[in-house]
């Protein structure tokens, strides 16, 4: 890219102090341990590499937080095999169940990026620190947190090339399993109860991994919360259709195998992707260089076999294994609740006994509506490692505002930065 926008620039710079260890490229922790080429690669769920102890002083995490991190084998949509970094934080004095076990939260993500400079592993507050992770840590929860496929570790224990398949529900779903069944192998004191919870990108994982239960049972899981879910496409407006449809092209070539990059994106959006991918934007060095007309071809959008490949990346109208908490702000511009209502209802209607409860925030927004609903989600996750039932059936509730809604804080008006000077923090 000859050219950077000045607000991309701008945003690309500061994302890059929150690096904790500098490029993933130059770390050697997220370089899986190579495998001969005539040995089959490890099953999904066995770790490959582990950092016990990761050093917190790169880090901007709760006082006496541990934070460990490791490498393992996940699975893609194609059900190859494919290694994953993921971290871990752990409490100070966590929660157990009754054999003395410490309770297990997986948090899924939402958008860090694209490419493997966006491993939330590798950011200093762990990419969205007090949104959820760094609540549940402080609730006493051992947070398991996956990066995802592509994120992170960018090589195959081969030497081949990663896609991160942005927007593809189950193959996030993938990564958070076999996260969660890889930590418990490797940290013999996790219980084998926990929930997922996640918001955005991840609470499009979170519901994944409820289809997931469906298909295949995980033994000691009991539930997730998707929060502002990603469902579908189909469910976007513009301008976020876009942007979000062209994040999703790479995948989409790399699960068909036959389709190429330049049948569905244009010259400048090649170079627009190519250019992210070299500089190591995220999401917000993003947004400025994807919202823009013309970056996919004409007509793309409606291509028979990227029909296919949505319906197979979606949520919705699929049954669901145990309970499943979806909750979405009304005024959300990023992903319309519209497109969670259609989920929902089309999973009603086609499996009437699913354990499903939606909540709608009146006057919230796409990330804010994860502390929104903060007590809502705590709660919940409360009464389900206490094993209070969930009666089947999908109802839906709305919360009401305690106070004028002018009068509430409606956005995140601030970011954490290392303290270095002892009046910096309280």
């Amino acid at each position: 890219m000859s050219t950077i926008p000045p607000a991309a620039l701008a945003a690309l710079i500061y994302e890059k102090t929150n690096w904790a260890n500098g490029s993933v490229f130059e770390q050697d922790f997220y370089t899986p341990p190579p495998l001969p080429t005539d040995q089959p690669s490890p099953a999904p769920g066995t770790p490959l590499k582990i950092e016990q102890s990761t050093d917190t002083t790169k880090y901007l995490l709760p006082p006496y937080t541990s934070l460990s991190r490791y490498i393992y084998q996940s699975q893609s949509l194609s059900n190859t095999p494919i290694p994953v970094s993921a971290a871990v934080l752990w409490p100070y004095s966590p929660k157990t169940d009754a054999d003395g076990k410490f309770l297990i939260v997986a948090w899924a993500h939402g958008t860090s990026g694209i490419f493997a400079q966006n491993a939330p592993s590798n950011h200093r507050a762990l990419w969205q620190h007090y949104l959820a992770p760094y609540q549940l840590v402080g609730a006493g929860y051992v947070v398991v947190m996956p990066d995802y496929a592509g994120l992170g570790v960018s090589k195959t224990e081969k030497g081949e090339g990663i896609v991160h398949p942005y927007g593809a529900c189950p193959a996030q779903a993938n990564d958070v399993v076999f996260a969660v069944e890889a930590a418990q192998r490797v940290w013999r004191e996790l219980s084998g109860s926990w929930i997922v919870v996640g918001g955005s990108q991840g609470g499009g994982a979170a519901w994944g991994v409820a289809q997931w239960q469906a298909r295949r049972e995980v033994k000691g899981y009991l539930g997730a919360v998707a929060v502002s879910p990603f469902t579908s496409l189909g469910g976007l407006e513009e301008p976020f259709l876009g942007v979000l449809g062209l994040a999703m092209m790479r995948g989409f070539v790399a699960w068909d195998g036959d389709v190429r990059l330049e049948d569905l994106v244009t010259d400048e959006g090649r170079r627009r992707l190519e250019g992210i991918e070299e500089t190591g934007a995220g999401t917000a060095a993003c947004l400025p260089l994807l919202l823009e007309e013309g970056l996919l071809r004409d007509g793309c959008l409606a291509d028979e076999r990227l029909g296919r490949y949505l319906h197979e990346v979606e949520n919705g109208g699929r049954e669901i294994g145990g309970p499943l908490l979806v909750i979405h702000g009304e005024t959300d511009l990023q992903v319309s609740i519209q497109g969670t209502v259609d989920a929902v209802e089309e999973t009603a209607r086609l499996f009437p006994d699913s354990q499903l409860e939606f909540v709608r925030l009146p006057g919230v927004a796409h990330v804010p509506a994860m502390t929104a609903s903060q007590r809502v989600w705590m709660d919940w996750i409360a009464d389900r490692f206490a094993g209070r039932e969930v009666r089947k059936g999908v109802t839906t509730r709305t919360l009401s505002a305690a106070r004028p809604e002018g009068s509430y804080q409606q956005e995140h008006n601030w970011y954490l930065e290392a303290a270095t000077e002892p009046y910096h923090a309280p």
